[in-house]
Order: C-alpha cells, then sequence, then structure tokens
C-alpha cells in the first residue's frame, strides 16, 4: 500500500518533468505546400471564435445555427457579428451543401439526404444555396453565401468532395482530373476545399474555435 509520504513523494516527482511542448500556433505552423489554401486561419482573430462541424445536410442547420449563434450573443452580451470568428466544416454527406443547386437538382441529393423543399417534396435546390426570387424576407442571411458575406469561413472536405461528388461528373472515357474541374465549377464561391474535414475542424480548433458538432 502506497504512504502518504510515498503518494506526495510520486507527486513531487512528476512536479519535476518538463512541460510538455505546446501545440504549434498559426504563426509557428507554415504551410509547407500550396496544394491547399490556408490563408483563412489567419482570419480567425476575433474575440469570439466558433466552428460548426456538419457532417450531415439536415436541412442546412449548421448554417442557421452558426448566424442564430451571432444573434444570441449579441442579445445576451452585446456584442456584434463582427466580433466573431465563425467558422463551418462541411464534410461527409455535409459536402452537399457547397454544391451548386444544378448538382442538387440532377443528382436527386434532396431524396439521398433526406432534405425536403417548402412544399414537403424532396428538395430539387440546395437549402443553402443561393436564394430563389421568391424566398421569405431574410432568407439570404441563412444560406451559405449570406454566410461568407457577413465575413464566414466555409470549409469543404476534399475526401468527401472526391468520394461523393467528383465520380457524378465522370463520364466515359473522361479522366477523373477532367471530372474534378466540372465538378468544381459547381462548388460554391467562396467554399474553401481543405484535405479532410476533421484537419479543418481540428485546425479550426488549433486557431482557438469552441467546436459544435452539428451531426
Amino acid at each position: 500500500m502506497t504512504s502518504r509520504r510515498d503518494f506526495f513523494g510520486i507527486l513531487g516527482a512528476g512536479a519535476a518533468l518538463p512541460a510538455l511542448a505546446p501545440f504549434p500556433t498559426s504563426a509557428s505552423l507554415p504551410p509547407i505546400r500550396a496544394d491547399y489554401d490556408m490563408s483563412w486561419v489567419d482570419q480567425v482573430t476575433k474575440p469570439h471564435k466558433v466552428v460548426f462541424d456538419a457532417p450531415e445536410v439536415n436541412d442546412g442547420g449548421a448554417v442557421w445555427r452558426a448566424v442564430l449563434l451571432q444573434e444570441e450573443y449579441q442579445q445576451v452580451y452585446g456584442t456584434f457579428p463582427d466580433q466573431m470568428s465563425m467558422v463551418l466544416v462541411i464534410r461527409h454527406f455535409g459536402i452537399a451543401m457547397g454544391m451548386a443547386h444544378a448538382f442538387w437538382e440532377k443528382e436527386g441529393v434532396g431524396e439521398q439526404t433526406k432534405t425536403k423543399g417548402r412544399g414537403g417534396e424532396w428538395a430539387t435546390r440546395n437549402p443553402v444555396g443561393p436564394p430563389a426570387d421568391d424566398a421569405r424576407p431574410g432568407a439570404a442571411r441563412y444560406t451559405i453565401p449570406g454566410f461568407l458575406a457577413s465575413g464566414g469561413i466555409v470549409l469543404g472536405c476534399d475526401l468527401a468532395f472526391n468520394n461523393m461528388v467528383v465520380g457524378k461528373y465522370r463520364t466515359e472515357g473522361m479522366s477523373r482530373a477532367d471530372a474534378r474541374e466540372l465538378a468544381l465549377k459547381d462548388l460554391l464561391p467562396g467554399v474553401i476545399l481543405q484535405p479532410s474535414g476533421f484537419f479543418a475542424t481540428i485546425r479550426a480548433q488549433q486557431a482557438g474555435c469552441a467546436v459544435f458538432f452539428n451531426g
């Protein structure tokens, strides 16, 4: 049995161990290759930082929760949206939120992701894509273009993009590289692809973001 004296001796020995090195900061972790745009990290500088991890479409809930959080912080703390660094990571099936309406309609994404339109039918439009002409007033705020316009950052999982999107553009005799170029044309402007969704989420957390899992 360990005596009280032995116990405090163990604690004292532990205190003498060298401190673990801190996780690298943005300044000390420059990219060594230019395959992916990492400049977004330098924009995560506001007093309040949050990353929304969205592996599913879920009716675009991650986007409206991000917008609502800004409103709630203003209500409770009197902060303003420009005092918050908001990051959205779309990965796995959630990568569909980063695609154009044409992709949703052609590939039947609404049925695949169980996303309904305003009339209860399977959605043929991306619920967080550019709003329709007859959209409800203020609806643009709850879209990816609106989120980006307000200073938000949207990161897409390249693993999901390659595995779930690119193949749908490939026709007989077409190279995968050419199919990827076509798919990139339907990626919503402003969405920044990252090696993976988990990479993006962890990198945002490392930059100081609290994490909200929008599963």
